[in-house]
């Protein structure tokens, strides 16, 4: 089909700005004039009508849309445009200026950015080497295809049109660590489908058109050939990567940015700078007897002897003597008790190692996470701190209270910011909690996550590097386990085989704990020989026994157990949680997934296509 003249083109686009833009215009003087009914129906009208004018050009250009990449984004950058004015319409209930500027500039410069990188891979893969040569192809490929084009537009649509969805009326720290959670899982979840639909239709389109014989018939190598799709892949997913990245920090740093927001508080602010976008370090906290928690131990496991000499031992024998499981539980007892403040009474937390926080960090963060052990009358706890031995101020209490009084609701978590001034020359920090409840109630943190100390050592902005970082190597590594599948499967079977192992990644931690649990099985402490060992011997006692379903569910488990042990897990290299919650993605968390990811899995699943695909009769050669 022929590409249309330059006039039709500057007709058709002309009319949408004119339509958009006059109609924006004309709602915003309306307006200005307390007319906000007239205001909207003139919007709306006018967006209507661009609609109708938009799905004629989609469908007299239909067949051009998917034949030139380069035309198609151009249409699509502006499609784009049209349909973020129309949910800003539903949205906001009116042309809000501040709101559209913001997301449709926003949606025009992340296309325009993809544009320019797909520009420079071209530029960049210009060179006659084989493997380029494909690769430049493969990225070629990638704007023609329905399946990736559609949901690269859906992620550009997305990003910009997120802040829209969340409540205004939430605190600001709130809607920040929203929005970078669900820009994190949309991207990821939108560049995961991409790769796969595209990583898998390149090879299967081309072995089913027979287009690979041309390929394959020239000197290429069979290796070079799926090296070069994967490096067209993973170029396109490091433009998109790069773009989306620019994107989620110029959007989250322009919510925090809203003054009039912040303004409402000024600890909601400093919660935001300090808390959310930044990089920070967890402290646990250590006791501060000379004895610590091994003197603790030592005490609680003389105590016991004393009462159960047949369980614990004899006093004053050697603890190496104890069983591990009788050895862990008393563990447990002494954390459980040090992390439990009594009614009436208090516990002093030390933090230690308060070191490297840079210059201008105003502040550390305390987060706790009390959790009532008894019936409290209105489920609050209430307890007050005292840092350094002097009593500390809440500064959100209510007018008319005691303004030394905390006052959480149980089993939820808390920050409260405390002056950096109050860190000693040794790094170190004494809080003390004291627990004043109405009736009996203890007060207890759960030692894995129930009181820490944060503070600040790196930058949100390299934060949000390391974590995209991350993001491209999980989507790096689908992209190779949907060549290696491609070389012996169909589209549908490749694209099932690599969806079943993206989710089996994403959900690694919830399904090995689900086996765990899932049928008797020999215990972990045991040597490996003999849990492998005492596999048969259990099912065969409990077939002996007839119990065949409890057999049959051992089978499960140690297949299950099997195929899992064979998937890694995304979610040890999962950036979003840490990012959103302002946490250090550290540089050994990315140098890991470098590792087993970009190196190891990568690696094994290449070697994996390539022996498949070589022993794979393409073409019988006839002399």
């Amino acid at each position: 089909m022929a590409i249309p003249s330059r006039t039709t083109q500057f007709g058709f686009f002309g009319t949408l700005g004119v339509l958009v833009i006059g109609g924006m215009l004309i709602a915003l003087f309306l307006r200005a004039q307390d007319q906000a009914t007239a205001a909207n129906i003139v919007f709306g009208t006018a967006v209507g009508l661009a609609a109708v004018v938009l799905a004629w050009g989609a469908y007299a250009w239909r067949e051009m849309l998917f034949s030139s990449g380069l035309l198609s984004l151009y249409l699509v950058k502006y499609a784009v445009i049209l349909v973020v004015s129309v949910f800003i319409a539903l949205v906001s209930g009116g042309p809000d200026l501040e709101v559209i500027i913001r997301t449709v500039v926003g949606t025009y410069a992340m296309a325009t950015l993809f544009l320019l990188g797909l520009f420079l891979i071209r530029l960049v893969f210009r060179a006659g080497h084989p493997i380029i040569g494909i690769a430049r192809t493969t990225v070629d490929e990638a704007v023609r295809m329905k399946a990736p084009l559609v949901i690269i537009v859906l992620l550009i649509l997305l990003l910009p049109m997120l802040p829209l969805f969340i409540p205004q009326e939430d605190q600001l720290r709130y809607r920040i660590q929203t929005f970078l959670t669900w820009s994190m899982l949309i991207t990821s979840l939108c560049l995961s489908l991409m790769t796969i639909f595209l990583a898998v239709g390149t090879v299967t389109s081309e072995i089913h058109k027979r287009q690979i014989f041309l390929t394959l018939t020239k000197p290429v190598g069979r290796a070079q050939y799926l090296a070069g799709k994967w490096i067209g892949i993973a170029s396109l997913n490091a433009v998109l990567i790069v773009v989306s990245g620019l994107g989620i920090y110029a959007f989250a740093t322009s919510l925090a940015a809203q003054k009039d927001v912040a303004a409402r508080s000024g600890y909601d602010y400093l919660a935001v700078e300090e808390g959310v976008l930044a990089a920070r370090q967890a402290v646990k906290p250590v006791p501060t007897g000379e004895t610590g928690l091994a003197g603790l131990f030592n005490q609680r496991l003389e105590r016991l002897r004393r009462d159960e000499p047949a369980t614990y031992g004899q006093p004053g024998s050697p603890v190496a003597a104890l069983p591990d499981d009788v050895r862990n539980s008393v563990q447990q007892q002494v954390l459980q008790l040090w992390y439990t403040v009594p009614p009436q009474n208090r516990t002093v937390y030390r933090f230690t190692g308060l070191v490297g926080i840079p210059e201008g960090v105003q502040s550390v963060q305390l987060r706790v996470k009390p959790k009532l052990t008894g019936s409290s009358p209105d489920g609050f706890a209430r307890f007050a701190l005292r840092v350094n031995d002097t009593p500390f101020p809440n500064e959100l209490a209510p007018p008319g209270t005691d303004p030394f009084a905390f006052k959480f609701a149980d089993n939820k978590h808390y920050t409260i910011p405390i002056s950096t001034r109050a860190i000693n020359e040794r790094g170190e920090i004494d809080i003390e909690v004291f627990n004043f409840p109405p009736d009996q109630s203890s007060l207890s943190f759960n030692p894995k996550d129930g009181i820490e100390l944060l503070y600040r050592v790196d930058s949100f902005e390299m934060n949000l590097v390391r974590s995209m970082a991350i993001l491209w190597l999980r989507v790096a590594l689908l992209a190779m386990i949907g060549i290696a599948a491609s070389t012996f499967l169909g589209f549908p079977v490749a694209c099932l085989a690599t969806l079943l192992f993206y989710m089996a990644a994403a959900g690694h931690g919830y399904i090995a704990e689900s086996i765990s649990s899932y049928g008797a099985f020999p215990r972990a402490e045991l040597p490996v020989l003999e849990r492998i060992v005492g596999i048969p011997t259990t099912i065969i006692d409990q077939w002996a026994e007839g119990k065949y379903w409890d057999g049959f569910k051992v089978l499960i488990r140690m297949t299950g157990s099997g195929f899992i042990a064979l998937i890694p897990s995304f979610a040890e290299y999962n950036p979003t949680p840490l990012l959103a919650d302002g946490r250090l993605v550290s540089w050994s968390l990315l140098g890991r997934a470098s590792l087993w990811i970009g190196l190891i899995w990568t690696g094994l699943m290449a070697v994996v296509g390539y022996l498949l695909f070589r022993a794979r009769e393409i073409a019988r050669v006839i002399v």
